[in-house]
């Protein structure tokens, strides 16, 4: 099911800009510092960066991508590109919560990350 663009702004309004620019760019570094990725199904540059706006643009974007575009962005010809879509589009939505608790310091959000990322 091809999710709106207003289902997006929806998801994304839980999420208001609060954050001071160096907040953001402090989160980020500390994750880059940790080697942290999310999983995403297509790369998506500055992702660590984004706040609300320039992720409702970038939900934006996807939802407008055609069938060629996914296939050049790296989805599998035996995938279908609406379930494609809509998996990256998931995942991003599900790592920005996540970015957004560790940007209000949530100590279980960097649980979260450490548990990825430290315990080995």
């Amino acid at each position: 099911m091809k999710k709106n663009k207003t289902d997006y702004q929806e998801r994304v309004a839980k999420y208001p800009d609060i954050h001071a620019p160096e907040k953001i760019a402090s989160t980020a570094t500390d994750l880059e510092n940790m080697k942290y990725h999310p999983i995403l199904l297509i790369d998506t540059p500055n992702f660590l960066h984004m706040n609300s706006a320039d992720l409702l643009n970038e939900l934006n974007r996807l939802s407008a991508m055609s069938a060629e575009d996914w296939t050049a962005a790296g989805c599998p010809d035996s995938a279908s590109h609406a379930e494609f879509r809509e998996k990256h589009i998931g995942l991003l939505l599900y790592h920005y919560a996540l970015l957004y608790r560790l940007r209000n310091d949530e100590p279980e959000a960097w649980d979260e990350i450490n548990a990825l990322y430290e315990d080995d």
